[in-house]
């Protein structure tokens, strides 16, 4: 109960943070991590490598996310060091 009631703290507040695609994006990952997880449950290999597809897929919407949310302060930095 108290589980689940963090759960929709987390929700709420990602909404008013970030808006409906950040909700949207975290209950596609959400689903597509759970997919993954019971394809490796299965044990056959073919599923294990769609399982693994799977996280690269999350790990590479991951890593684009990070780059947007650096990307400014990174170019930043390089312009004061290199002058540019």
């Amino acid at each position: 109960l108290v589980a689940n009631f963090m759960v929709y703290v987390l929700i709420v507040q990602l909404y008013r943070s970030r808006g409906i695609a950040a909700i949207w994006l975290a209950a596609v990952v959400s689903g597509l991590i759970n997919s993954a997880v019971i394809a490796r449950y299965i044990g056959d290999p073919a599923f294990d490598l769609q399982s693994s597809l799977i996280i690269m897929g999350v790990l590479l919407l991951l890593a684009t996310g990070i780059w947007g949310y650096v990307r400014e302060p990174v170019k930043t930095r390089l312009a004061a060091i290199w002058g540019g």
